[in-house]
């Protein structure tokens, strides 16, 4: 029991630290694309700086499944140096281990963008492909606030302004829980075959939500978002980085608006 207790604490702890991590990125990707050349910005200052706060708020949080973990037995000075360390390894954890976002290997990261440019080409191809379905090609299209936002602008602002603006936070949303599922599910299932079997639930699932989230804008947008989804959680999961999943889907993002 004590141990199941701790390792709740510990998820509860990197939950939390994610959470603090998706809405930083957002506020700061926000800031970027909003501050581009002749872009009519799309969220107020204040909306991306209460999430710069809420962001702080979430990881100051992550200190009270700390402090519930802490050995009582350690004296003041000790709890709280203990509290640091711990927290400090499972912030690596999350962003090395989990997510593969921090301190790898410069050879993993090259592989990240390879596969990333890789993922991003297929998946403007399967775009391409897409549109040449009649049910799909026909679906009339909800209007976009973010389309009047650049309105107007330089020809290179609208690929840069959709790159910046959601491809990190989304996949630190998506293919970032897929990852993470996967990484704690390492720990507990041996069988490399159900590890086969989770990984695909986890990988159709996710491509599923991702799809259904963009059935606001066209059916076009969520059967291509669905599967454009899948190769990004393919590329993340193949190099065990969430950088192969962001390359892959600002390139896409960006090239939507070129080819």
């Amino acid at each position: 029991m004590a141990v199941m207790l701790e390792r709740a604490a510990d998820v509860a702890v990197m939950v939390l630290l994610w959470a603090a991590l998706l809405l930083a990125v957002s506020a700061a990707c926000g800031a970027i694309a909003n501050s581009l050349p002749g872009v009519t910005p799309f969220e107020s200052p204040r909306v991306l700086v209460g999430a710069g706060l809420l962001a702080v708020c979430f990881a100051a949080m992550a200190v009270l499944p700390l402090y519930a973990r802490t050995p009582r037995s350690l004296g003041r000075s000790d709890e709280v140096r203990w509290m640091l360390d711990r927290g400090r390894h499972l912030t690596v954890r999350l962003l090395r281990d989990v997510l593969g976002l921090a301190m790898i290997s410069w050879r993993r990261l090259l592989v990240a963008l390879v596969a990333g440019v890789a993922g991003g080409l297929v998946s403007v191809a399967i775009g391409g492909a897409l549109l040449l379905v009649p049910a799909l090609a026909e679906s009339v299209p909800a209007s976009d606030a973010r389309f009047d936002a650049v309105a107007g602008t330089a020809p290179w602002v609208p690929p840069a302004f959709f790159a910046i603006y959601a491809a990190a936070p989304e996949e630190i949303i998506y293919r970032g829980v897929l990852l993470g599922a996967l990484a704690l599910s390492v720990e507990t299932i041996r069988s490399r075959w159900a590890r086969v079997v989770v990984a695909s639930g986890a990988l159709l699932i996710v491509s599923a939500v991702f799809g259904q989230v963009h059935l606001d804008w066209s059916l076009l947008n969520a059967v291509t978002a669905g599967v454009t989804g899948a190769v990004y959680g393919i590329v993340a999961i193949a190099t065990r980085s969430l950088w192969a999943a962001i390359i892959a889907h600002m390139l896409y993002n960006a090239l939507i608006f070129v080819v």
